[in-house]
């Protein structure tokens, strides 16, 4: 599985983090060739990112080669939201 930390621009930052931005503030849906486009990366890099963001469940599809949009993956719940729902695992 593709590391994301193993992906880092010279910045020390993840290309994915803006295409991701993007997503959450717009709640909207964005083809793969574009959010691939926004992350500034090589194909492949970008690739690898984009598959783990989904392995991960910090965005989702409906299909292999649909839309992308922004979503919250449970193992995620306790850290954006400590206080709401002390118990997600």
């Amino acid at each position: 599985m593709a590391s994301l930390h193993s992906n880092l621009a010279p910045n020390g930052q993840c290309g994915c983090f803006e295409s991701c931005r993007y997503l959450f503030a717009t709640q909207g849906e964005l083809g793969r060739t574009q959010f691939k486009a926004m992350t500034g990366l090589g194909e492949r890099v970008a690739t690898a990112n984009l598959s783990a963001l989904l392995n991960r469940g910090f965005v989702t599809t409906d299909s292999p080669y649909g839309s992308l949009r922004f979503a919250i993956p449970r193992h995620a719940l306790r850290f954006y939201f400590p206080a709401l729902w002390p118990e997600a695992e």
